[in-house]
């Protein structure tokens, strides 16, 4: 980078080296994206950042999420154990996301009559003992409009609408009663009591119900927003961005049928390019007790987003930024857009009144450490850190892939939830061989974002 670059970063003191892989706003006073390399001559080792998670001006209060600490939270995570252990104990945050969105798209049944048509056989389990599914749908969608406004009463709760469905759980005894409109069976298999008193679940109410799940699994969940549909994404630091995970269709997508799933974003450059065509739903098989792929599209070709419907794709994208209220009275939400070419044609996404336009990394904000310095004073190498993860208590340290320590020194500001902290690098001479230092933020569960790795030559 020349001098005209590195003056768009003024105020950075660089060392050698730094390379923002990930960066959308590299400098370390977030005056603009940057995504190249800065070489600075000194008689230090070469510094180089491999990867980090993004920081641009007010990063840190852009996404507040769940205090996933909270009594609420930590009462879920029994039931969240179970489902997991039906499904095989999953190893990764990938795989326990996928498993929780699979077990509420079986059990908090959608009326959208596509995803379990007449005659199908998948996921009857979840129904009373006898009963079809040619049994549910008429009276699925003669509920419609009344089953709805049950499920607004909880607004963005999915605490209090795991209640509802499952029985009133208590946070302190971790005893559910069984007033829900379901009853328990083994496990994490719940069976409807009457489908005549059931009030089936529309996709926002879905999506909360499993955001709230994800919560207790350590991770956060965002609510979706594009064209006639609200999805969900979930934010998995080993990939280093949110992932998009429908449980109404109860998919994730890929490119052309292979690699990692993919973020809301690259579903919606896709779609903007004309190319949605190329993108394949993935699905999931069932639990031990219903061991199927559940709204599968070997039943009805439309039980997938792209086949029902939309025949433009996903061509606007929007997320809702929460606080972390539980209380469903005194929830508040800004809901925004991603700033596209068709979102002025396309209500009521288009309506100023509700949706704030943003940019891109506004609306997906990285979760975890940013590098927003590296400096030479004294002789010393010093790196100042930026956590962006939900209610941070805590950065830590692994040295050479080492064990993580508490780093319980250096200058910290910000407050308790998230703040910047300047750290040595190294607390030893530098070695002749490289050094990898990796840095996180954790919070009161232990759990994190996305590291920051750092290579030191």
């Amino acid at each position: 980078m020349g001098d005209t670059a590195r003056s768009k970063c003024k105020n950075s003191r660089l060392v050698t080296a730094i390379t923002w892989s990930l960066a959308v706003g590299g400098c370390a006073d977030g005056t603009g994206p940057e995504s190249t390399r800065v070489t600075v001559p000194t008689e230090s080792p070469e510094v180089t950042v491999i990867r980090q998670a993004s920081a641009w001006p007010g990063a840190a209060g852009l996404f507040i999420g769940k205090d996933l600490s909270h009594p609420k939270v930590v009462a879920l995570q029994p039931l969240v154990a179970e489902i997991l252990s039906a499904y095989g104990n999953p190893h990764d945050n990938l795989g326990r996301a996928r498993v929780l969105r699979d077990w509420v798209a079986r059990t908090a049944i959608h009326p959208h009559w596509p995803f379990h048509p007449d005659g199908n056989t998948s996921n009857l389990t979840v129904l009373p003992i006898g009963q079809q599914w040619a049994d549910v749908n008429p009276v699925a969608w003669a509920n419609f409009d009344s089953d709805s406004e049950f499920w607004y009463q909880w607004h963005f709760d999915g605490y209090g609408m795991l209640d509802q469905l499952l029985g009133t759980l208590d946070p302190r005894t971790g005893v559910r009663a069984n007033d829900g409109m379901m009853t328990h069976v083994q496990g994490a298999q719940y069976r409807i009591k009457d489908i005549s008193d059931y009030h089936y679940v529309l996709c926002t109410y879905q999506d909360f119900m499993l955001i709230s799940l994800w919560e207790a699994a350590g991770l956060h969940g965002l609510l979706l927003s594009t064209i006639r549909h609200d999805p969900a994404a979930v934010f998995i630091p080993e990939l280093a961005k949110w992932v998009y995970m429908d449980p109404t269709y109860n998919e994730e997508f890929t490119a052309e049928g292979s690699g990692p799933p993919l973020s809301p974003l690259e579903l919606l450059d896709w779609s903007m390019a004309g190319e949605h065509d190329k993108l394949r739903p993935r699905k999931l098989s069932g639990p031990d007790w219903s061991p199927d792929v559940y709204i599968s599209t070997e039943y009805h070709h439309r039980a997938t987003y792209f086949a029902d419907s939309h025949p433009d794709g996903m061509v606007v994208m929007g997320s809702q930024l929460n606080n972390s209220a539980f209380d469903s009275n005194a929830f508040t939400t800004r809901l925004v857009q991603v700033d596209t070419p068709r979102l002025p044609d396309e209500a009521p996404f288009n309506n100023s009144d509700v949706y704030t336009v943003v940019a891109r990394e506004i609306a997906f904000p990285d979760l975890g450490v940013a590098v927003l310095d590296v400096s030479e004073s004294d002789g010393n190498v010093e790196v100042l850190l930026l956590s962006t993860f939900p209610h941070h208590t805590r950065y830590q340290r692994s040295v050479n892939d080492g064990p993580w320590e508490n780093l319980d020194r250096g200058t910290v500001t910000g407050g308790p939830r998230r703040g910047g902290i300047t750290v040595p690098l190294l607390e030893d001479q530098f070695p002749a061989f490289a050094r990898r230092v990796v840095y996180r933020s954790v919070d009161a569960s232990g759990n994190h974002g996305i590291d920051a790795i750092i290579e030191v030559n």
